[in-house]
């Protein structure tokens, strides 16, 4: 028996609009979407976005994502987008393999691996802050030119992080975790009473606690106690949402095995706007896809008891 050796399924837009129009019979098998401005595939896609983004709701495993958060000595929040958090997939860590004085723009690096041109470059300073500033050209493993001067000594040593795109606004924090000495220690996540509530927000030391405030455009996280210094970073799994779909060539930011639900849930919601009925089939299928990925996207973990003595 010979297969095809391939698993990926992704549907555009216009393949999932259409095959919902087919489903509820708005267009007959051989015929395709009016793809005029405001015309039925627009009115579809329409549709269909407001669906993706009501599945943010019940995002699972697969929109999980690690970052990395860089704090400021005695500062308690920061904003989500913001230049302090990036995506750890993206993020390059090198030293400095010279001591470089305050005002220079040219600096030496053990590695220039993952850098590129325009890229945020962070650089920290023996004052106990990370100089940030965007690379202007790099000489591979050897110098980095910078657009701004380092404010303050950086000594031979000194820790640099470089990473192109500023980690997203999350929909939610699952978890934080302070690194230092590349060792791990998750933190707890608090409410939004329980921080707010705390009798003191300005103490300093190391952060063994966190609060994610969700607000639009830009969430904010906030600390506790406040970080002390710059090498206790803080890495969190955070939820990622959803892309909409902008045009019709563009493919759907799901994975393979929501494809039925996607054109099935969309031939639901595309129904009443033509005034049609949808088949109890259509229903149906569009029932068992959307239980059957309630079950799918959850993670085995261990459970123990402990028996009180």
């Amino acid at each position: 028996m010979t297969t095809s050796g391939d698993i990926t399924y992704d549907r555009t837009g216009a393949q999932i609009a259409e095959a919902a129009a087919r489903l509820i019979r708005i267009i007959g098998v051989d015929e395709t979407l009016d793809t005029t401005a405001g015309g039925q595939e627009d009115q579809a896609l329409e549709l269909l976005n407001l669906m993706i983004k009501t599945d943010q709701s019940r995002l699972g495993l697969w929109r999980r994502r690690e970052a990395k958060l860089f704090v400021v000595p005695s500062q308690a929040s920061y904003d989500l987008p913001g230049a302090n958090a990036c995506d750890i997939s993206e993020l390059a860590e090198t030293t400095l393999d010279a001591t470089e004085a305050a005002s220079q723009t040219v600096i030496s690096v053990t590695s220039t691996t993952g850098f590129a041109n325009s890229d945020v470059i962070g650089i920290i300073l023996d004052d106990d802050t990370i100089h940030w500033t965007t690379i202007v050209s790099f000489v591979t493993d050897d110098t980095v030119t910078i657009t701004t001067g380092i404010a303050s000594q950086a000594t031979s040593g000194n820790k640099v992080y470089v990473y192109t795109t500023a980690a997203p606004r999350p929909l939610k924090i699952k978890s934080m975790r302070r690194e230092q000495s590349s060792q791990e220690t998750p933190m707890f996540d608090l409410s939004h009473d329980e921080y707010f509530d705390l009798p003191n927000k300005d103490s300093d030391g190391q952060s063994v606690e966190f609060y994610y405030d969700p607000q639009r455009p830009t969430g904010k996280v906030y600390l506790w106690p406040r970080p002390s210094t710059v090498a206790d970073e803080i890495n969190y799994t955070y939820l990622d949402g959803l892309e909409v779909i902008t045009a019709n060539t563009q493919t759907a930011d799901y994975p393979e095995e929501w494809m039925e639900y996607l054109v099935y849930g969309l031939a639901v919601r595309l129904a009443p706007l033509y005034g049609v009925a949808v088949s109890q089939e259509v229903l149906a299928t569009y029932t068992k896809a959307e239980d059957a990925l309630e079950g799918n996207d959850t993670e085995s973990a261990t459970v123990q008891f402990e028996v009180a003595r």
